[in-house]
């Protein structure tokens, strides 16, 4: 039994949505800027993404997608480093 207030999504075979979760819980920095006698503690973070591919034909595919959907501000390792914000990807690709 359908319930009637869910829609139904119906996707074709050639579509495929990829979403992608990633948490990183709080973690003592490595690195060269680290001291022994100070704990740098690194911050968690939460990323999201989601990609949506469509075969055009058996052998080319179209994909298109985005990373960091929600523009978080996180960093690896010492801090020194800060990691990219909301990034866009678009693809073609060919088999042959």
């Amino acid at each position: 039994m359908l319930l009637p207030l869910i829609p139904r999504i119906k996707t074709p075979e050639m579509l495929s949505i990829i979403p992608n979760v990633e948490y990183i819980s709080a973690r003592y920095a490595s690195g060269h800027m680290v001291s022994i006698n100070t704990a740098n503690i690194n911050d968690r973070y939460f990323l999201a993404g989601l990609k949506i591919s469509a075969d055009l034909t058996k052998n080319i595919t179209l994909s298109a997608g985005v990373e960091n959907i929600f523009d978080e501000n996180y960093v690896l390792d010492d801090g020194t480093l800060p990691l990219p914000g909301r990034t866009y990807n678009l693809t073609l690709s060919a088999k042959y």
